[in-house]
């Protein structure tokens, strides 16, 4: 309610008011899971056009679409069809997540932090990344029970993650600490 009253907020909590505007209208309207920016695509007569919510719903063409993806992952990036895939309302939801995650890390506000990754968790609780996220930030509070439970459920569902190495030794010093 507060992004609307004060007609600012997170791009995903102000696309959430426009897909769920659109969807009200009779639109076809779906998040996509762009990288770095909540963009919107809408489909109406057979037509279709990617809306920017954080931009007050400005179009994006091709070249817009580039940029952003350059800025948010690198020149040597090229535009493909992945970047036009749609998430569904679970998607976004977690990414709406993600982002107050991101914030709450960066502000140092780690109990807040893991109040939102353990909420995460109840919708993806298969996901290695929240449980690596988990594990590491109670392990900055000096939570190591948490830690290690949130540490293992990430090594048992991490499979081939380039930080698995990294996480198994820091799970052996967890131990260590605890006993």
């Amino acid at each position: 309610m507060r992004v609307i009253d004060r007609r600012r907020g997170l791009p995903v909590a102000l696309g959430i008011l426009f897909l769920h505007a659109a969807r009200a209208q009779g639109w076809q309207a779906a998040a996509l899971n762009f990288p770095g920016h909540f963009l919107i695509r809408l489909e109406l007569h057979g037509e279709r056009l990617i809306l920017d919510p954080f931009h007050q719903g400005r179009l994006c063409d091709t070249r817009d679409l580039r940029e952003l993806l350059k800025f948010a992952l690198g020149p040597e990036v090229e535009l493909g069809p992945e970047h036009y895939a749609e998430i569904g309302n679970r998607g976004v939801l977690l990414r709406l997540q993600n982002n107050i995650k991101q914030r709450l890390l960066r502000a140092e506000e780690l109990e807040r932090a893991v109040a939102v990754i353990e909420a995460m968790l109840m919708f993806a609780p298969a996901s290695p990344e929240l449980w690596c996220d988990l594990g590491l930030t109670q392990a900055r509070l000096g939570s190591l029970r948490g830690a290690i439970l949130a540490l293992d459920n990430f090594v048992q569902l991490g499979g081939r993650d380039p930080r698995r190495a990294e996480i198994l030794g820091l799970l052996q010093q967890l131990r260590r600490k605890l006993n």
